[in-house]
């Protein structure tokens, strides 16, 4: 509690700080009208309100895309494409 006394309000404020003991913190809540709060809960939509639910559904991503095609200089007489290890072309990742 000192370090951010002294943080906020400098060494000699700090200085004053004595000791920060359960019933002082407990005088300096109510003497701030703070209090300890749960998170409120909607009646009708419970904890996911409509705007925060989203649905998911799982879709294949190949790894490789158009093995076939690549991007080159418009003109050019020889295009080379790059081609992965063979096998790559069946795998897929869940999106």
């Amino acid at each position: 509690m000192k370090s951010k006394i002294e943080a906020c309000y400098g060494a000699e404020e700090a200085a004053k700080f004595i000791k920060g003991s359960s019933n002082w913190f407990q005088r300096f809540k109510k003497r701030h009208n703070i209090v300890l709060r749960g998170r409120t809960v909607d009646p009708k939509h419970g904890k996911w309100m409509p705007k925060n639910r989203y649905n998911v559904d799982q879709v294949p991503l190949p790894f490789v895309n158009e093995q076939d095609k690549t991007y080159d200089t418009l003109g050019a007489k020889q295009v080379w494409v790059s081609q992965p290890s063979p096998g790559l072309d069946k795998r897929q990742a869940t999106l």
